[in-house]
């Protein structure tokens, strides 16, 4: 086997020295979510944050479960928010395995009403947040469709299934990929 060079790493595997502020940083988080003084935009860069870093701790899962329950529960304006906002929080959900079927729904309903305005990366996010966490509600299909119809997208019109089945096929991927990783990582 080939070493893996210090980038492959994942990131708690690279600076271990970092965890304890991570920690100490989603207890903080969590006492501003708890407070109502976190603003969306914050806990959105948060949420993004820790998935990037993949932070799996008991802090990050409190201050996690936190954010997604403030968000949920409407008490941050998702136009507020907007279309990176919504995205963002949506796949970081998703990647720490934090299936909120409540949050999946007013996030994808949001951003089927507000297509035009949102960039492809963002509804890409979103529909491999939808399919990572086995959310597949009707309205899919049109984001599918406006996905499919987008310009950046060479390879030809895929339907909402072939879309759907293509990203979730790309998450068993990456799965499949951490697994290997941790195994040879133990």
């Amino acid at each position: 086997l080939k070493p893996r060079s210090r980038g492959s790493q994942p990131p708690q595997q690279r600076q271990p020295q970092q965890q304890p502020v991570i920690a100490l940083l989603c207890r903080q988080g969590q006492s501003l979510v708890d407070r109502k003084a976190m603003s969306g935009q914050s806990l959105s860069m948060a949420l993004w944050s820790l998935a990037t870093l993949n932070a799996r701790s008991p802090a990050s899962h409190a201050f996690i479960t936190a954010a997604i329950r403030h968000l949920k529960e409407g008490q941050v304006s998702f136009d507020a928010l907007g279309s990176q906002g919504v995205a963002n929080s949506l796949w970081a959900a998703a990647k720490l395995n934090h299936h909120d079927e409540q949050l999946l729904a007013k996030g994808v309903d949001w951003v089927a009403q507000h297509l035009q305005s949102c960039k492809l990366q963002e509804v890409l996010n979103v529909l491999w947040a939808a399919g990572a966490c086995r959310y597949r509600p009707p309205v899919l299909g049109s984001i599918a469709r406006h996905v499919a119809g987008q310009s950046q997208v060479r390879r030809g019109v895929w339907d909402a299934d072939s879309l759907l089945f293509r990203l979730a096929e790309r998450a068993v991927i990456v799965i499949r990929g951490c697994i290997k990783a941790s195994i040879l990582v133990s």
